[in-house]
């Protein structure tokens, strides 16, 4: 599996806040001409609106009231307001929303700007955590002593990590710039973990329907 998705560090984002919006006009929520010229990124979540007080388990299914394959409807319902923008992947525009679950930054991704449209990708950078304590920050090795053999795949030189255990979720590896691509690459197709410094974190979590 190859991912195609472009890290907290280069996603881009054009922002507008909707309060109310009715779920029977998708296309008001976002732009209908998006600038790549107006960025931000990942990190803006960390202002969107508040959906909920806690910061909810991360799961194989769900990140508190988001989940992949969740409609858009459905998640205006359980989250009323929302920041909704475009986030750019290898140069295409795609429909997102920004908001906060707890002290959770997240962006949901949407294949259309529609109301039947479903969740396709959520991602965090904030520390959620599995029930048995895994999450952005933690150390790759103890991942793979808990959850089994690992499995990677490269995007845009940027390295990501997932586990047959853990269907539908996934990690960026944090990887220091004297790793190479080429050197990314033949991790992705060894899966040999020696290639990594001792110590190596994961980063972001990015939640599919299953992997």
């Amino acid at each position: 599996m190859r991912f195609t998705l472009s890290l907290v560090a280069t996603a881009t984002v054009i922002v507008m806040l909707v309060s109310g919006a009715p779920t029977d006009a998708a296309d008001t929520r976002w732009s209908s001409a998006p600038d790549i010229n107006e960025q931000v990124t990942l990190s803006h979540a960390e202002t969107a609106p508040r959906c909920s007080d806690t910061t909810p388990p991360l799961t194989t299914r769900s990140l508190g009231p988001v989940r992949p394959g969740q409609f858009l409807r459905d998640l205006e319902k359980a989250c009323p307001t929302l920041h909704y923008g475009w986030y750019w992947n290898e140069g295409s525009p795609n429909p997102v929303v920004l908001l906060r679950l707890g002290e959770a930054a997240v962006m949901v991704e949407f294949s259309e700007a529609i109301t039947t449209s479903a969740v396709y990708r959520i991602t965090t950078a904030s520390p959620v955590r599995t029930t048995d304590g895994f999450g952005p920050g933690s150390q790759l090795s103890a991942i793979i002593r808990a959850w089994g053999k690992p499995h990677f795949g490269v995007g845009e030189c940027a390295l990501y990590v997932w586990f047959a255990t853990r269907p539908g979720l996934s990690f960026s590896v944090a990887v220091p710039e004297t790793i190479d691509c080429l050197a990314r690459g033949r991790i992705e197709s060894t899966g040999d973990t020696s290639l990594l410094p001792a110590g190596t974190r994961v980063g972001p979590v990015l939640l599919f329907t299953g992997n």
